[in-house]
């Protein structure tokens, strides 16, 4: 009895993790990577344009580029090249200081990129609503594709649990509780196994998570 309660438990969350591994939407994951490109190329264009200015013969236009290099330099001269999270918040923060501190503001005027700035700003909600488009689908899916997955496989460890507690109760056997302890590790063990799977099927490098 155990063992086959067992064989199906692995077959349950065998089947569990397919269903999360395709909880990955194509033509939304599609979406978010062009976004995230609009959005790489427009950071990369205000960059570019502002160590051009720093090279310029005026010592002002040189002193104004070069404030607005120090803030990208503070929160990120690769961000095009990190995490879509870490990116998005980082890029939130460059926004907000390129907005509200009245120096900079007021080089950017000066220097005519207010609409290089615009853009940047556009690319990055584009991204952000197109990223949380994904989210919600995904939920969807889940909820409706997994809901039965996981109630087999919720089902079934109950019932390997209540058979082992019986038999555990009828015959004061200490192999049984071994068997119960040897089940979570594996229970454990499949969840990692899992998150594994759910990271490899991530279509681009910038899904992972970066580590500054």
């Amino acid at each position: 009895m155990l063992a086959s309660l067992a064989d199906k438990l692995t077959k349950a969350v065998e089947a569990l993790s397919s269903v999360l591994v395709k909880i990955q939407p194509k033509d939304k994951t599609q979406v978010i990577q062009s976004a995230d490109m609009v959005r790489d190329r427009s950071f990369l264009a205000l960059r570019t344009a502002l160590e051009s200015l720093a090279h310029r013969r005026d010592a002002a236009t040189v002193q104004q580029a070069m404030l607005l290099l120090d803030i990208f330099h503070q929160h990120g001269w690769d961000l095009h090249n990190r995490s879509y999270a870490t990116e998005s918040s980082r890029m939130v923060d460059l926004l907000n200081d390129l907005e509200s501190r009245a120096e900079l503001t007021a080089a950017i005027t000066s220097l005519k990129l207010s609409d290089v700035v615009a853009e940047l700003k556009l690319a990055q909600q584009e991204f952000e609503a197109a990223y949380q488009d994904r989210t919600l689908v995904s939920a969807a899916m889940l909820t409706a594709t997994g809901k039965e997955a996981s109630k087999e496989v919720v089902a079934t460890s109950t019932a390997l649990f209540q058979a082992i507690d019986s038999l555990y109760t009828v015959t004061h056997t200490e192999d049984y509780l071994t068997i119960a302890n040897r089940i979570n590790e594996v229970v454990d063990s499949y969840t990692q196994v899992i998150r594994a799977r759910i990271t490899r099927a991530a279509d681009s490098p910038k899904e992972q998570v970066d580590n500054g």
